[in-house]
């Protein structure tokens, strides 16, 4: 492709992104530079499965504890990663390394990241294919209720002091979030037997996901 087109086609997704975004994107570049390359795999992955939207809470947060990126820089590292998805595996013209090239010559990609950016670039490329069909794969299941976009927990300690005595009890204090639109959070604790059940139960529905998972192999032909 003529880098005037991708250069235009590249222009008009930019450009209905406001200021701040595009300067997101910007500074996840910069911070690129100081990931380990063997950490640029997990990182695509954390954007691939998120069909190309990953919820930042969750997934800055793992991906500072992956790379040492304080939160706030793994999450401008991920919205980079996010347009690249978007602009050079999802849309419809170009590749993501003719997107980098012109990223680089316009300035989006700082010098000291072009290495990094043209490597990621290069695996986007290699497997796009894969990349879109896990793209619209997490996008169906996304589909008709809010998705789980973080869960956080913790052990708490209750105390109660009664005739001279103290008496100590564990507990589970949780969050979780979702991506409802009028805002998802729900906080709630869990005694040891209530987290012994939910343990159970999600077990059980994890080997029933491993099964209809397999029955869904089969019927695209790929078990």
């Amino acid at each position: 492709m003529p880098a005037e087109e991708l250069s235009s086609a590249a222009n008009e997704r930019l450009s209905h992104l406001p200021e701040d975004v595009r300067e997101t994107i910007q500074q996840g570049f910069r911070a690129l530079a100081r990931v380990a390359v063997e950490k640029h795999g997990d990182l695509v992955r954390f954007v691939v499965q998120s069909g190309g939207h990953p919820r930042y809470g969750q997934s800055a947060r793992d991906a500072a504890r992956l790379t040492g990126l304080s939160p706030d820089a793994a999450a401008d590292v991920l919205a980079a990663l996010s347009a690249m998805l978007h602009i050079g595996v999802l849309g419809a013209k170009g590749s993501s390394a003719e997107f980098v090239n012109w990223a680089i010559k316009s300035g989006a990609v700082p010098p000291e990241s072009s290495a990094a950016a043209r490597e990621i670039a290069a695996g986007f490329d290699a497997n796009r294919i894969d990349y879109r069909a896990e793209h619209d794969r997490v996008t169906l299941a996304n589909r008709v209720l809010p998705s789980l976009e973080g869960f956080d927990a913790a052990v708490d300690m209750r105390f109660e002091f009664r005739n001279g005595a103290t008496t100590y009890v564990p507990v589970v204090v949780a969050s979780l979030t979702t991506d409802a639109p009028e805002g998802g959070m729900l906080c709630f604790q869990l005694t040891r037997d209530q987290l012994d059940r939910l343990v159970n139960e999600l077990t059980d529905v994890r080997d029933g996901l491993d099964k209809a998972e397999a029955v869904a192999r089969k019927g695209t032909g790929k078990g």
